[in-house]
Parts: structure tokens; C-alpha cells; sequence
């Protein structure tokens, strides 16, 4: 068997030269996640948003009867729409609700 031999140790300079020469081609790389980031959270709010339309639009058809334009029925017809805030966990949501009528 060999025997066990220690190695010395780098210094940190010697550790750290090639990355200090490769962080100028990193920045633009980390802008561009950031952007991204920026990007993939607008749209993920814009879809929650139109999802809880959507779920309170259906909620409103259940109600009354389903949208027909220029069709009125007697027992249930639309009034038209509000605008509501939802309050979730971590912030409020603002939407438009449509109003039915009874």
C-alpha cells in the first residue's frame, strides 16, 4: 500500500482566478435569468387572475341562467359586471365579477 500523503493547500487567489475571468461573460446570463424570473411571474399572475375570473364567472352561470345576448328569461338575467377584490394568503387580487340578477 502507499502511504497517505498531504497535498498543500492552494490559496484562495489560485482557487478564484478562473472564475474572476469568466464573471464578465456571467452577467449577462444572470440579467437575463432575472428578466426571465421577472417575465414567468407576470404571466403566472395574469393567469391566476383569469382563472379566478373564470371560476367566479361559472359560480355567477350557475346561478342564473348562462349568457345569451339579447335573450331574456324571466326567473334569472345578467345585471352586469363589478369590480371585487379577492384577498388570498400572501396578497389581494383584483377582478371583475359578473353580478347575475334573480
Amino acid at each position: 500500500m502507499a502511504a497517505y500523503q498531504k497535498r498543500a493547500r492552494n490559496s484562495k487567489e489560485s482557487a478564484c482566478a478562473p472564475l474572476q475571468q469568466q464573471m464578465p461573460m456571467l452577467f449577462p446570463i444572470i440579467e437575463l435569468l432575472e428578466q426571465a424570473k421577472l417575465t414567468i411571474r407576470k404571466t403566472t399572475d395574469q393567469l391566476n387572475q383569469l382563472m379566478f375570473e373564470l371560476v367566479v364567472e361559472a359560480s355567477a352561470e350557475n346561478v342564473a341562467s348562462p349568457r345569451a345576448p339579447g335573450a331574456s328569461n324571466e326567473s334569472s338575467r345578467w345585471y352586469g359586471m363589478q369590480p371585487d377584490v379577492i384577498t388570498l394568503e400572501d396578497r389581494k387580487l383584483r377582478l371583475i365579477k359578473p353580478q347575475p340578477f334573480r
